[in-house]
């Protein structure tokens, strides 16, 4: 009796540990859009499906800060972080305009652009390209920290916007930098919104050169 017991309880814990992979498994397909996301589906500030990079180094989604000196204490973003902690967020889509609710909503709108929006469709932030039918269109999350938007029926080459040619405070590699390119540090450590310092190329003594700017005007 105490051996079929004691085998008893194995089977019990095998068949416990095997239901909770399964639902693991479940969970992480229902929860997870994985790298992509398709016209007609979205991201939303509630949920738990966020876009993650195919080797899972990086993650898309919504995400707050908070800072105890705010009338409103959470402020929500769209962006992009590596999957350790400390949390390091790399990219912000939203960084001028926070959502102040639980209302967020990232997807690709009708006219083609990735959007977030919030109730009523109150707009937060645009890729602003040009209007175009979304049928066709895809957004990726590149395992390189790359976001990008896609036509589906032009190849994954043809990137119709891409986060690397938009970039925050965060220079990552595979990114390319030229004058139309500028790192502009966050206001403080819980404020993405654009700060006093930037990076980028301009001429100094006619040659170009890499350099940091107070204000977008002072070198510094």
């Amino acid at each position: 009796k105490i051996r079929r017991f004691v085998l008893d309880m194995r089977t019990d814990e095998v068949l416990f540990s095997f239901f909770l992979l399964l639902a693991l498994v479940l969970c992480f397909q229902l929860c997870s859009t994985g790298d992509t996301l398709k016209a007609g589906q979205k991201i939303t500030l509630n949920s738990m499906e966020n876009l993650v990079s195919s080797s899972r180094t990086f993650e898309l989604g919504f995400f707050s800060l908070n800072d105890s000196s705010r009338v409103v204490k959470s402020y929500y973003y769209l962006g992009i972080w590596y999957q350790f902690n400390p949390q390091t967020v790399v990219w912000v889509a939203n960084r001028d305009k926070p959502v102040l609710d639980s209302s967020g909503v990232f997807r690709i709108a009708e006219d083609g652009n990735l959007v977030i929006e919030g109730a009523s469709s109150e707009s937060y932030w645009s890729s602003k390209i040009e209007a175009y039918s979304s049928t066709n269109r895809t957004v990726k999350l590149l395992e390189s920290g790359n976001l990008v938007l896609m036509d589906d029926n032009s190849g994954t080459s043809n990137y119709l916007w891409q986060s690397f040619e938009n970039p925050t405070d965060t220079f990552l590699p595979d990114m390319k930098m030229d004058a139309s390119l500028a790192l502009t540090s966050w206001r403080n450590p819980t404020d993405p919104a654009p700060g006093n310092f930037t990076f980028r190329l301009l001429q100094i003594d006619e040659r170009p050169n890499y350099a940091v700017l107070i204000n977008h005007s002072q070198l510094y």
